[in-house]
């Protein structure tokens, strides 16, 4: 099986639209979730040079554009909150509308000609999608199959990313974010998909707690280079 590497939002906005141009040869994809946090740090400056590269990773990167209500449901069943497909359905018109704009206040100026509100987008696709408040807690993590952790032939990445960072991380060293950077594992294919992060407490989660291959950018352009 071919390895495959995902792109997290850092390394989104780290690895230059050039680059992205030049990737050949090897299997790379990003995510719904990498796409909201790229265009989460939008401002005046960063306008043009964003909006490039964003049409770039739409054109020539596969995106998994499910949802996180949709990878929670296929995880664990049931319903957990949104349509699955009106979040993914409102990101795309998001990035489609942010395309046509030629500037940073035409987009905040279009923003608020129709449905679409940034601020409400960015909480319903990362913070109300889950359930935030149980995802760590000892009851769902009691619930959750395979124990401490599982090993790597029945490994689920997201179950032990969470369990992992509960133990070693929630209230000792969490940091806001973390909840976000975890829902990346929900990406990550299978025990031969590397994830491409400049995070390192992220990297070390998949590597310690779900057994998954780890690069930072630096070390993902030796890899292209010697291709």
């Amino acid at each position: 099986m071919k390895n495959s590497y995902y792109l997290e939002a850092n390394a989104l906005i780290a690895i230059s639209a050039d680059e992205l141009l030049g990737l050949k040869n090897i299997n790379v994809y990003t995510s719904s979730v990498a796409v909201l946090e790229f265009i989460k740090g939008l401002s005046v400056d960063n306008f043009e040079k964003r909006k490039i590269k964003l049409d770039v990773i739409c054109n020539h990167l596969f995106i998994d554009w499910e949802s996180v209500n949709q990878k929670m449901m296929e995880l664990f069943g049931g319903y957990m909150g949104q349509s699955i497909e009106e979040n993914s359905y409102r990101l795309k018109q998001y990035v489609e509308l942010l395309l046509k704009c030629n500037d940073h206040s035409e987009f905040l100026s279009k923003i608020g000609k129709t449905d679409l509100s940034y601020k409400n987008l960015c909480v319903c696709l990362l913070n109300q999608t889950i359930p935030i408040g149980e995802i760590l807690s000892v009851e769902y993590m009691n619930y959750l199959p395979g124990g401490a952790v599982m090993t790597a032939s029945e490994s689920n990445i997201f179950i032990n990313s969470c369990k992992f960072y509960r133990h070693n991380y929630l209230n000792k060293t969490a940091d806001k974010n973390d909840i976000v950077d975890i829902i990346h594992t929900l990406y990550l294919k299978d025990l031969t998909t590397t994830i491409v992060t400049n995070d390192r407490k992220l990297s070390k989660i998949c590597r310690r707690g779900a057994r998954i291959n780890t690069l930072n950018v630096s070390e993902f352009r030796l890899l292209l280079n010697s291709i």
